[in-house]
C-alpha cells in the first residue's frame, strides 16, 4: 500500500491486516523498494501522491514486479476521490 498520509495508511493497514499481509510505503521510492522486496499480488496506490507522475509510477511498479513469482499481466484499477 502506497499512501503518504500516516492516518489513512494506518487505518487501511488495520483493516486489511485481518485477511492480508500488508507492506507499507509512504512515497514512490519506498513503493519501488517494497515491490522489489515483496513481489505483491496487489498494490494499493494513493492517486494523489505529491510530485509523483502516477502513470509512470505504475509502469515502474509493473516492471519491477514483472519477473517474480506473481508476474503475468497485472490488472490495473484506478480510483480517485474528488477533492473538495
Amino acid at each position: 500500500m502506497v499512501e503518504n498520509d500516516p492516518y489513512t495508511r494506518t487505518t487501511l493497514k488495520r483493516i486489511l491486516q485481518a485477511r492480508y499481509q500488508v507492506f507499507e510505503a509512504e512515497n514512490d521510492r519506498q513503493a519501488l523498494l517494497r515491490v522489489k522486496q515483496c513481489e505483491p499480488h496487489l498494490v494499493i496506490l494513493d492517486f494523489h501522491l505529491p510530485s509523483v507522475n502516477i502513470p509512470r509510477l505504475c509502469q515502474k511498479i509493473k516492471r519491477e514486479n514483472g519477473g517474480g513469482e506473481h508476474s503475468g499481466d497485472p490488472g490495473e484499477k484506478l480510483a480517485g476521490a474528488g477533492e473538495g
